[in-house]
């Protein structure tokens, strides 16, 4: 996900509502705590739902990969 200018005020509960439970998700969020949405505050949105937060997209891309090979 991305956050600041132009981005949904919630991106994290955009993805949530189309979560099915049991998929695995995985997410990388890019941002800062400045931005409106709040890094820290998204992060923890999808922590608590279950999705696996990645340190960056590239991390994201190998936990991915990871868990279909």
């Amino acid at each position: 996900m991305v956050l600041g200018c132009g981005a949904h005020e919630n991106p994290a509960g955009i993805l949530l509502k189309v979560v099915k439970d049991g998929k695995p998700v995985i997410a990388s969020v890019t941002g800062t705590e400045q931005d409106p949405q709040v890094w820290s505050r998204q992060v923890a949105l999808l922590r608590e739902a279950g999705v696996l937060v990645a340190a960056s997209n590239a991390h994201a891309a190998e936990f991915a990969a990871a868990m279909v090979s």
